[in-house]
């Protein structure tokens, strides 16, 4: 099956953050824009003539330029999105689930050659990560199936 872009602009209102879980959605925003970019040069090097990702790419840029505007005020306890939308509400789960999915894998397969304790903090950090994605009554956004099956490809090979 091959991946398509989907966004759903059905807004759902003004949404509260708390700045820890504003910072966790953020941090997962992150982590899935730095690995989609680095996955479109990997395709452009192999001789892609088109970025993969471009829809995703831009949403998690704009998402995550907005969201550092956002954090600037340091006594800032709570972060609004106004006019928040459906497809926003999926992708913010599918970039919690996949910095979850990273966190697991790091936890399970480098763990091995890392203090305890640090392995503890990953496994800890793919539960947080989890959880509030489950406080999120979306589906994911595709874009979690279409990275999900690398690390499923991965752990079939390490374990």
């Amino acid at each position: 099956m091959t991946y398509r872009f989907e966004y759903d602009e059905t807004s759902i209102g003004d949404m509260r953050f708390s700045r820890d879980v504003f910072v966790l959605v953020q941090d997962a925003h992150e982590v899935m824009l730095a690995d989609l970019v680095e996955w479109n040069r990997i395709a452009r090097a192999a001789g892609a003539l088109t970025d993969l990702y471009p829809e995703e790419i831009s949403l998690l840029e704009d998402a995550t330029e907005w969201g550092r505007g956002q954090l600037k005020n340091p006594n800032a306890r709570y972060i609004t999105v106004s006019q928040m939308t459906v497809g926003g509400l999926r992708h913010d789960k599918a970039a919690l689930e996949y910095a979850a999915l990273k966190a697991q894998h790091a936890a399970q397969v480098r763990g091995k050659d890392m203090p305890s304790e640090v392995a503890h903090a990953l496994g800890e950090k793919a539960r947080r990560l989890n959880a509030e994605a489950a406080k999120i009554e979306q589906p994911a956004a595709a874009i979690l199936e279409e990275l999900r099956n690398h690390f499923d490809a991965l752990l079939r090979e390490q374990g």
